[in-house]
């Protein structure tokens, strides 16, 4: 035992001095568990999207936009001062931007947390702001997740169902997400840094006490933000002919969100589309025409905004954003 304790300490210490090397690893591994055996297919799978129905991929395009008047709603209706809309929703465009150039969510963060410190020009008002986002994020996502998990799970249970469930690659996924986390859970730095955010959290959110539309108003219009994105992915599945059920695509949209923040990419780039990949994979739909399908959804949500959200950002840069860096701070 005294062996296995000195050997367990020199792997925990080896851990804290490259755990962002072993985790940047990780995340390619499991990136090129997904798709290296499909690169041999890839040839047949961009003529299955050249192939794919116009009307539907049009559909989606239009459907992921709407988000963006969603997210900015949301901001004016939870702020506890008052924002300008047609400003918020600039802001939303050019952090699809912004978030590109960082790991996923951090550039979106970070752009608006500067915004709302800068509209209310107190840096704990935006904080609120910014925490009881994020708790009525997680609870509309929670409540969505709970109605996809009831559902597909006596989707699966019925004997007629179309689909085989790949149980070997969902159990590499579990796997590979659960050892990502509690490796990352082992950082100490990591740890006093989520202590801190529910310390801060939970006293902001005690300043909506008062305000209980305001977190009802986060909930609903969170909820509906994540609807967006979930069903731009259901229609690019059905456009290429994979008939995903709704619950599926919203296991499938959280697979891809989960791994791509664990991978530390731009925009979680490559991990995104792996755990999208996977979570359609493991509802047994096939290899190929599921990579045409993520390949779509990925353009959509990753690609096309890319454009527009730096001209906006450029745009912003000249006003409201004209002390603003990566990192959130100013001058």
């Amino acid at each position: 035992m005294k062996y296995i304790s000195a050997g367990w300490k020199h792997v925990r210490a080896f851990y804290a001095k490259h755990s962002k090397i072993i985790l940047t690893i990780a995340g390619l591994l499991l990136v090129f568990y997904v798709f290296i055996p499909q690169l041999g297919n890839l040839k047949e799978s961009l003529q299955a999207a050249e192939a794919a129905n116009k009307t539907m991929l049009f559909l989606a395009v239009v459907v992921f936009c709407v988000g963006f008047p969603i997210l900015a709603a949301k901001y004016c209706l939870i702020a506890q001062y008052k924002l300008r809309y047609y400003l918020t929703l600039q802001v939303q465009v050019a952090s699809a931007f912004v978030s590109k150039l960082l790991p996923m969510s951090i550039g979106s963060l970070t752009v608006n947390t500067y915004y709302l410190t800068k509209e209310s020009k107190d840096v704990s008002e935006a904080a609120s702001t910014m925490a009881i986002n994020a708790m009525t994020s997680s609870i509309a996502f929670g409540i969505i997740i709970i109605i996809a998990l009831i559902s597909t799970w006596s989707d699966i249970s019925l004997e007629h169902t179309q689909h085989d469930v790949n149980w070997f690659r969902a159990l590499l996924v579990l796997i590979i997400v659960s050892v990502s986390i509690w490796l990352i859970s082992r950082i100490k730095k990591i740890r006093n840094i989520l202590h801190n955010a529910w310390k801060s959290i939970w006293g902001n959110i005690k300043l909506y006490r008062k305000h209980p539309r305001k977190v009802t108003y986060g909930i609903i219009f969170n909820g509906l933000g994540s609807l967006t994105g979930i069903t731009t992915l259901y229609i690019c599945a059905h456009a290429v002919g994979l008939p995903v059920t709704f619950p599926q695509a919203i296991l499938s949209y959280t697979m891809g969100n989960i791994i791509g923040s664990l991978v530390p990419t731009p925009g979680g780039l490559g991990g995104a589309e792996a755990g999208l990949y996977a979570g359609l994979v493991f509802f047994g739909y096939p290899d190929n025409t599921s990579l045409v399908a993520v390949l779509l959804y990925r353009l959509i949500t990753y690609w096309l905004p890319l454009i527009p959200g730096y001209m906006m950002y450029h745009h912003l840069r000249k006003t409201t954003f004209s002390t603003f860096k990566l990192h959130g701070g100013s001058k």
